[in-house]
Order: C-alpha cells, then sequence, then structure tokens
C-alpha cells in the first residue's frame, strides 16, 4: 500500500521551483506571513486533488477573521493559519468543526 505521503507526490505535476532561501531573517509577522506566501506550497493542489477536505480547511482558515495567512503544511498532513493575534487564533479554534484537531498556539522566538 501506498502512503498518502508518496501517492501527494505522484500526484503533483511538473518540476518543482529551485529553492528560494530566505536572504535576511524576518522580523515581524508581515515579514514572516510575505516570506510564506511568496514561496507557497508546490503540493497543496496534489493534496487537495486526493483529498478534497483540505480545500475546506483552507477556506475556513481564510476566511477565519484576523487570518493573516493560511496554507497547507508538507504534504497536507497540517493546515495552519496564522493571526494578527493570539485571541483571534483561539476564537477562530473555538470555531473549528468538531471533527477537526485542531491547537491555539503562540510562535516564539
Amino acid at each position: 500500500m501506498t502512503s498518502i505521503v508518496a501517492q501527494v507526490f505522484s500526484a503533483r505535476h511538473g518540476d518543482f521551483p529551485s529553492a528560494r532561501p530566505l536572504t535576511e531573517p524576518w522580523t515581524d509577522m508581515p515579514s514572516f506571513v510575505a516570506a510564506l506566501a511568496e514561496r507557497g506550497n508546490d503540493l497543496t493542489d496534489a493534496a487537495i486533488a486526493l483529498r478534497p477536505p483540505i480545500a475546506d480547511v483552507l477556506a475556513f482558515l481564510r476566511k477565519s477573521e484576523g487570518a493573516l495567512h493560511a496554507a497547507m503544511s508538507g504534504s497536507g498532513a497540517t493546515c495552519f493559519a496564522l493571526y494578527e493575534t493570539f485571541d483571534l487564533a483561539q476564537r477562530t479554534a473555538a470555531h473549528v468543526p468538531s471533527s477537526w484537531w485542531h491547537h491555539a498556539g503562540k510562535l516564539t522566538g
């Protein structure tokens, strides 16, 4: 049996773009969000094709109040959103459908 990760990579079409290393560290949330948005996730479309509910999760997160960026991590094991405040992240987590695992946390560093 082929793992879902292998299936996602097999379902992806085209070449991966060249690596885009950070030229300077981000200094605040807007620069972090910009760096993530610029890079995207080349596996998102393939993962959604195999597991359509991923699109529902991303749509929910993108529409949630205060979401600065929502995306899929890796080959689709996790979807996440970054918020203006921890309070907004907690409020969104409180309204996530009960069938979805969720966690509101803080970035530190």
